[in-house]
C-alpha cells in the first residue's frame, strides 16, 4: 500500500507540472487573442475612419466643383463677385473646366488647360506637359502642384491640391486631384444619328440642319480611313434604330419624327416603350478616359456600329501599367487625331470612346439667364427688346433705331404676310420692316409730240415699275406721288408680269402708247402731271401707326428737260437681277425706250450684287426660319428709298454676324425651342447639342455640311477659338473662321439647293455673296451652342502624403439652376446623375 501511494505521489508531481503548463500557454493564448481582436478593432475603427475621411474629402470636392457650377451660370449674381461669363471654354474665366483631348507640339504633348477649382496654379505660364503616373504615386514626392492623373489612365491630366478646410483625424492635408469635362463635346447617343447628303434624291429635312438626329453619330461606325460597305453602314443604322427603340417591339424604330418627339424633346420619365442608352452605358464611355472595361459590357458596346468603342483601338490597363510596351506616343494617337493622320491612312487608332456620351444637355437662355427669344414665334416688341439687350452686351455705341428696325426687318422676313410691320424704338419713332413684295421704278419716259396747227407741243409721259422676283406675291395698296404732298395715282397692277407702266396723258392723247408701242398694256393715271423737274415716289399702304399712312419704298427726280423737244426721251434704271435696291440710274436720258420690258442699261462701274430676298424653296419654306443663323440673310437698316450710287451695297445692308455690335445676338434669339414640340412655354433644356468651345475637331465634323469636304473646316473652327484664348462667346462668331466660308472661297460659285436655300435646280443667281459665305454656319446653328448643363468630373481624393486614395467619377447636371433677380441669387441644385467609385482597370 506504501508503495502503491508513493508511485501516486510520484507522478502527482508531473501532473502538476503538466497542468500548470497547459494552463500557462492557454493563458497566453486567450491573451494573444485578446491581443489581436484589440488589433483587429483598432484596424477596424481606422478603416472606418479613413473610408469616412475619404467620403468626406469627396463630398467636399463634389460640393466644391457644384458650386463652381452654380456660379457659372448665366445670370447668378454671386455677392461679392462679377457676372459670370455667359459661354463655357476651358480657358482663363472657367477655370474649373479641363480640355477633352490633349495636343501635340515639338514632339511633346501637353493639356492646353487643366481643371483648377481652388484657383490655386498660374494656368496661363505654360501647358502641362503629360507624362506617365504611377497609380499611387511616391510619397516622398507629394506635394501640392504635382502633376496627378485624376482620370486614370496613368497620363498626366491635373495638379495635386491640397482641399482648404478640412484635414484628417491626424491633422494631415487632404489631397485631391480634378479633371472637369463637358458633356456637350461628345455626340450624344441617344439624340444623333446620322447625315447623308449623298443620297439622291435627298430629302432637304434631313440635310438642313433643323433636327438634333441630323448630327452623325454614324461616323463613328464608318472610320474615314476604314469606310464601311454601304451593306455595312446600313446595318450598322438598324443597329442603332432598334437598340433605341426597344428592338421594334410595338415601335417603329425608323419613325423618327415620333423618336424626336418622345425622347429627345422629353426631359421627364418617358411615357413611351423607348429604351435610350443609359447611366451604366455613359459609366462606361467616362471610364478612366480612355480605357475600356474589357470584362464588362454595356448595351450600347454590343453594338457592331459601336466597334471602335471595344475593338484593338482601345486600351484596357493604364499605358505604362500593363507591361504592353505602349508609351505617350501610343496613348495620344488615340487621344487625339493628329493633323498628319491624313498623309497616314493606315494609322486608325484614334479612340471614339471619348467622343461619345448618353447624356449631355444645354439650354436656351440668354445671358440673363432669362428664356431666349424665338425669332419665329414672338412679336416684333419682344425681338425688339431682345435684340437691343444684345447690342447692350457688347459695350458698343449704336443708334436707338436700330433694335426696332432689325425687329421689324426679322419679323417681315419670317412671315408669309404682305403686311409690314412697324416698331417703336425708345425715342418714340416708328420703323418699319422690309416686306414682300419688292417693287422699283426702273424708267421714266417721256414724248413730246406737235399739236397740229400750231398749238405748240403736247408731253406725255410714262412710269415704268418692276418687280424682279417672279414668286412675289400679287400688288396691292401702292401708290404714286408726284412730289412730297402733290397728286396721287393708285396702283392697278393684275396679272403676273414683272413690269406695269403707268401713263400719264391729257384727256384723249395716246402719245405715249403710240410713240413707244401700241401693244404695250398699261394703266392711265387718273390725272395727267408733268413730271418734268417733279420727283416721283413708289409708296405702300401700312396699317400703322397712323392708320391709313403710307411709306415711300422708291423715288426718282425727273430730270426737269425730259422731253422738253420733239421726240421721245427716257432715263433707265440697272435692273440687273438683283442690282435693283440699288439705284443705279443712267446719268442722262436717250432715246432708246423700252417700257415693259428689260431695258438692256448696265451700269459697268458697279458690279456688285445685293440679293433684297432669298428664292426659298416652296417645298422646302413655309415661312420663318429653318435655322437662326439665317438671320444673317436680313437687313439690317431700312432697305426703302436707298440712296442713289454706288455706295449701296450689300455690307452696307446686310445683318452681318462679323460685325462687332451683333457679336452677341445669338445669344439672345434662337429657331430651336422645347416649346414647340409640346414641351411648356418657360421650358429652356434641349439635349444634344454640340459645344463649338470644348468639341474635339472630329466631333464638330460631324455637324452637317462641315465634314463633306474633309477635317479643315473642323480643324480651322479649333485652331480659331483656342488661339482666342477665350473661345467662342456666342454661335455667330463661327462666321469669322475663314475656313466656314468653304462656299464662297473653297466651292465658289452659284450654290444650287442644299446647303443654299435655293431649290435644286434653280439657283438663286447670286454667287458667292453673304448667304454663300455664311451657308455652313446657317446649317449647323441650331445644333451648336457655347455652353454647356452637364459636365463629367474625375476626382482623385488622398489623406496625406502616404494614406489611402480613392478615384471617383461624376456626373453633373445644373440644367435645373435657374438665375434670381434678388437673393439667395439663384434657384434649384445641381444634381449628381452619377457618384461612382472607379474600379481597377485590372
Amino acid at each position: 500500500m506504501a508503495a502503491i501511494n508513493k508511485e501516486i505521489s510520484k507522478h502527482a508531481g508531473g501532473s502538476a507540472l503538466i497542468l500548470t503548463v497547459v494552463l500557462t500557454s492557454m493563458l497566453a493564448i486567450v491573451g494573444v487573442m485578446f491581443l489581436m481582436i484589440s488589433r483587429i478593432d483598432r484596424m477596424a475603427t481606422s478603416g472606418i475612419s479613413e473610408n469616412k475621411q475619404l467620403d468626406l474629402a469627396v463630398d467636399t470636392v463634389v460640393g466644391k466643383i457644384s458650386a463652381q457650377l452654380v456660379w457659372d451660370v448665366p445670370g447668378v449674381n454671386v455677392p461679392g463677385g462679377p457676372m459670370p461669363e455667359y459661354h463655357d471654354y476651358p480657358g482663363p474665366e472657367d477655370r474649373w473646366l479641363a480640355s477633352s483631348e490633349p495636343y501635340q507640339a515639338g514632339g511633346a504633348y501637353f493639356w492646353r488647360h487643366i481643371s483648377d477649382i481652388y484657383d490655386k496654379f498660374d494656368l496661363l505660364a505654360v501647358d502641362l506637359p503629360i507624362e506617365i503616373i504611377p497609380d499611387y504615386q511616391d510619397s516622398s514626392v507629394m506635394a501640392e502642384g504635382l502633376a496627378a492623373d485624376a482620370d486614370g489612365d496613368a497620363m498626366g491630366d491635373s495638379l495635386w491640391v491640397v482641399v482648404p478646410g478640412i484635414t484628417s483625424s491626424k491633422g494631415e492635408p487632404v489631397y485631391a486631384a480634378v479633371r472637369v469635362t463637358d458633356n456637350c463635346g461628345k455626340i450624344n447617343a441617344n439624340i444623333a444619328y446620322k447625315f447623308d447628303p449623298s443620297v439622291d434624291p435627298c430629302d432637304p429635312n434631313w440635310i438642313d440642319g433643323t433636327s438634333l438626329w441630323q448630327i452623325n453619330l454614324m461616323a463613328l461606325a464608318n472610320r474615314p480611313y476604314a469606310p464601311l460597305t454601304p451593306a455595312g453602314a446600313a446595318a450598322d443604322e438598324r443597329a442603332l434604330l432598334r437598340a433605341r427603340a426597344n428592338n421594334g417591339v410595338s415601335l417603329d424604330p425608323c419613325d423618327l419624327a415620333m423618336y424626336e418627339n418622345e425622347v429627345i424633346w422629353e426631359f421627364g420619365e418617358l411615357s413611351m416603350p423607348y429604351t435610350p442608352f443609359d447611366i451604366s452605358d455613359e459609366l462606361e464611355l467616362r471610364n478612366r478616359f480612355l480605357l475600356n472595361q474589357s470584362d464588362i459590357h454595356t448595351r450600347i458596346e454590343q453594338l457592331g456600329w459601336i466597334g471602335s468603342f471595344i475593338n484593338n483601338r482601345t486600351l484596357s490597363v493604364p499605358i505604362g501599367q500593363g507591361g504592353s510596351g505602349m508609351n505617350e506616343v501610343e496613348w495620344f494617337a488615340r487621344a487625339n487625331r493628329s493633323l498628319d493622320q491624313a498623309a497616314n491612312p493606315a494609322d486608325n487608332r484614334y479612340d471614339y470612346r471619348h467622343l461619345a456620351t448618353t447624356c449631355s444637355m444645354d439650354r436656351v437662355i440668354n445671358p440673363s439667364g432669362g428664356k431666349m427669344v424665338n425669332i419665329n414665334t414672338n412679336d416684333a416688341v419682344a425681338l425688339r427688346k431682345a435684340i437691343e439687350y444684345a447690342l447692350q452686351d457688347t459695350g458698343l455705341a449704336y443708334l436707338s433705331g436700330s433694335a426696332a428696325q432689325l425687329a421689324a426687318n426679322v419679323k417681315d422676313f419670317r412671315d408669309d404676310d404682305l403686311v409690314v410691320t412697324a416698331v417703336q424704338d425708345s425715342t418714340g419713332t416708328w420703323h418699319y420692316g422690309y416686306e414682300c413684295p419688292c417693287i422699283y421704278i426702273s424708267e421714266v419716259a417721256g414724248v413730246s409730240t406737235p399739236i397740229g396747227g400750231g398749238g405748240g407741243n403736247a408731253l406725255s409721259y410714262a412710269v415704268e415699275l418692276y418687280k424682279p422676283y417672279s414668286e412675289d406675291k400679287t400688288v396691292s395698296n401702292w401708290r404714286l406721288m408726284i412730289d412730297s404732298n402733290g397728286v396721287t395715282i393708285p396702283i392697278n397692277w393684275s396679272g403676273p408680269g414683272r413690269f406695269h407702266v403707268v401713263r400719264f396723258e391729257e384727256t384723249g392723247r395716246t402719245d405715249i402708247v403710240s410713240s413707244i408701242d401700241p401693244n404695250l398694256t398699261s394703266q392711265l393715271a387718273s390725272t395727267y402731271v408733268s413730271l418734268a423737274g417733279k420727283t416721283i415716289y413708289l409708296q405702300r399702304f401700312v396699317s400703322s401707326p397712323p392708320p391709313g399712312s403710307y411709306i415711300t419704298v422708291d423715288s426718282k427726280a425727273v430730270p426737269s428737260g425730259l422731253a422738253s423737244s420733239s421726240g421721245v426721251q427716257s432715263i433707265q434704271r440697272d435692273i440687273t437681277l438683283h442690282k435693283c435696291i440699288r439705284r443705279l440710274w443712267k446719268s442722262t436720258a436717250g432715246t432708246s425706250v423700252t417700257l415693259g420690258k428689260e431695258n438692256g442699261y448696265v451700269d459697268t462701274g458697279s458690279p456688285d450684287i445685293v440679293q433684297a430676298h432669298p428664292y426659298l424653296d416652296p417645298n422646302v419654306y413655309s415661312g420663318g426660319f429653318k435655322n437662326v443663323g439665317e438671320i444673317g440673310m436680313v437687313f439690317d437698316v431700312n432697305g426703302y428709298n436707298m440712296p442713289d450710287g454706288v455706295t449701296i451695297t450689300e455690307a452696307a445692308l446686310r445683318l452681318d454676324l462679323r460685325k462687332p455690335l451683333y457679336s452677341r445676338l445669338l445669344n439672345y434669339l434662337t429657331v430651336i425651342d422645347p416649346a414647340d414640340h409640346g414641351n411648356p412655354p418657360s421650358e429652356t433644356k434641349i439635349k444634344g447639342r454640340i459645344n463649338i468651345n470644348t468639341a474635339p475637331s472630329f466631333v464638330l465634323e460631324q455637324l452637317p455640311w462641315i465634314g463633306t469636304s474633309g477635317p479643315a473646316i473642323a480643324q480651322g473652327v479649333v485652331a480659331y477659338r483656342d488661339g482666342t484664348l477665350k473661345g467662342f462667346r456666342s454661335i455667330g462668331e463661327l462666321t469669322m473662321v475663314p475656313e466656314m466660308w468653304y462656299y464662297r472661297d473653297i466651292a465658289p460659285g452659284d450654290q444650287d439647293g442644299f446647303p443654299d436655300l435655293s431649290p435644286l435646280g434653280i439657283g438663286d443667281g447670286a454667287a458667292d455673296d453673304f448667304e454663300e459665305r455664311d451657308l455652313i454656319f446657317h446649317r449647323i446653328s441650331n445644333l451648336v451652342t457655347v455652353r454647356s448643363d452637364v459636365f463629367t468630373a474625375y476626382i482623385l481624393v488622398r489623406i496625406g502624403e502616404a494614406g489611402p486614395q480613392r478615384r471617383v467619377l461624376a456626373i453633373f447636371d445644373r440644367s435645373e439652376v435657374k438665375s434670381l433677380d434678388v437673393a439667395p441669387y439663384s434657384t434649384g441644385k445641381v444634381k449628381i446623375r452619377a457618384l461612382h467609385k472607379v474600379a481597377d482597370p485590372w
